[in-house]
């Protein structure tokens, strides 16, 4: 049998005076979201809250997790026109929504998926100008970290002029004992991966695992808001015979959460 056990947390760390980030968890949905906003409070703060109320509702309408995130780009472009947030505001997003084989994970912008089985690895590729300078070898990740752009996406939710968005997706099947890592930049930039896969401890209940991670970031600097969803899996070692299942089986979920 698997289980399902997360723990999520988000702080407005220690330079902002208000909260952009939303997040979003549901174990009965299968579905978790990172949303990491830009405008102010009258514009980031309601595009990630967009974020987290259109990407739900679409997915109990039928709709795919690229679908869903794809609409929501023009939600948020629509939503000043209806007194809602303001012109030019925008949101990244990072999601995870388990299906009949495992789980997919898509993203926009450089909010970011980290999967733990013992070693931290990147999941998500940022939608970032640094990101193309490292894929064009003109920088290293390290100097990334430092380089004055390293904040520019190409992309976001509600914010881009282009007239549709690229949703980047990736699939995966869990691990036993294998941690997903959904977050928002304001931890990444404070915490080398490192240092964040030294504070992932299996032994450790996840909502300390989740504080831990919010705290160090804070400690480091706390420069922007800071958000961490993690999912683990806990399976049985009888658990073996294919995948068939894969969400009946979920469906006996321990959930753990914190705000």
């Amino acid at each position: 049998m698997i289980k399902i056990e997360f723990a999520q947390k988000t702080h407005q760390g220690q330079t902002r005076d208000h909260n952009e980030d939303s997040i979003f968890s549901d174990a009965e949905m299968g579905l978790w979201i990172v949303a990491d906003g830009m405008g102010g409070h009258a514009g980031g703060e309601v595009a990630s809250c967009i974020v987290c109320e259109s990407i739900p509702e679409m997915i109990k309408e039928g709709h795919s997790l690229k679908e869903s995130i794809a609409t929501t780009h023009h939600l948020i472009k629509a939503a000043p026109q209806n007194g809602r947030g303001i012109k030019g505001m925008g949101s990244t997003v990072v999601a995870m929504k388990l299906d009949e084989t495992g789980y997919q994970i898509a993203w926009v912008g450089d909010s970011r998926a980290y999967l733990w089985d013992g070693q931290l690895h990147q999941l998500s590729t940022d939608q970032s100008f640094v990101q193309k300078l490292i894929e064009a070898k003109a920088i290293t990740p390290e100097q990334a970290r430092n380089h004055p752009k390293k904040n520019l996406i190409l992309q976001s939710l509600g914010a881009s002029q282009l007239p549709t968005i690229q949703v980047d997706s990736l699939r995966g099947d869990f691990k036993k004992e294998s941690i997903i890592l959904l977050c928002s930049d304001g931890l990444n930039n404070e915490l080398t991966d490192d240092e964040i896969a030294a504070l992932i401890d299996p032994f450790q209940p996840l909502q300390s695992v989740a504080k831990n991670l919010v705290d160090a970031a804070n400690k480091a600097g706390g420069n922007d808001n800071i958000s961490v969803i993690l999912i683990k899996t806990l399976m049985d070692s009888q658990d073996t015979k294919g995948k068939s299942g894969y969400l009946d089986r979920v469906k006996s979920i321990l959930s753990k959460k914190i705000t």
